[in-house]
């Protein structure tokens, strides 16, 4: 506190070392923004791609309509309101939701050769839990986000959290509305 005290009440602004090391980062500022810029557009074309890819395999997907009727069923269980639709592909390995407004349910179609029936219902819960939590417009959020501070390491390591979190909390809900969580373990085995 004497020190403090002590200290004059006007500091000059600009020192020689300080001068010199304002004007030494000036000079970078122009290559820190183009790397900035183009980290920015790399990141947000992959974003766009893999939009457009989603796009063209939901056009070539098949539907089953025993797996649609029961969709149909957990979607009045979970009380969602939107429409969700259906459909399966060879063009993915794993299962996915994509779209907010007109959610869309993405499966492997070796899902229904390679799970029994009780397994294929638990992961269509599980598609269904993130409907209805929205996680789709948080990843939305998330993925901005990521975009813009790619070059941090610390906002990709919180989304990977996020990512864990959010795939935990819909695996609470499937193993709440089935009961039978060895039936969904092995699933995601198989899966």
């Amino acid at each position: 506190i004497p020190a403090i005290l002590t200290m004059p009440l006007h500091l000059p602004h600009t020192t020689s070392f300080s001068s010199r090391y304002y004007y030494t980062i000036e000079s970078f500022l122009p290559y820190v923004t183009l790397i900035y810029i183009g980290g920015l557009l790399f990141n947000t074309s992959k974003l766009v791609l893999t939009r457009k890819k989603l796009h063209e395999i939901k056009q070539t997907v098949s539907i089953d309509i025993a797996m649609l009727r029961k969709l149909a069923e957990f979607v009045e269980m979970l009380d969602i309101e939107r429409r969700v639709s259906f459909g399966l592909s060879t063009l993915v390995d794993v299962p996915c939701v994509f779209g907010y407004v007109k959610p869309f349910i993405l499966l492997p179609a070796s899902i229904a050769t390679s799970l029994s029936t009780e397994e294929i219902e638990a992961i269509l819960l599980h598609e269904l839990a993130h409907i209805k939590r929205n996680d789709y417009l948080m990843n939305l959020i998330q993925q901005a986000m990521q975009v813009l501070l790619f070059f941090n390491p610390f906002a990709q390591l919180i989304g990977r959290i996020i990512n864990r979190e959010r795939e935990n909390a819909c695996d609470d809900i499937v193993i709440e509305s089935t009961q039978k969580p060895i039936v969904y373990a092995h699933a995601l085995l198989k899966l």
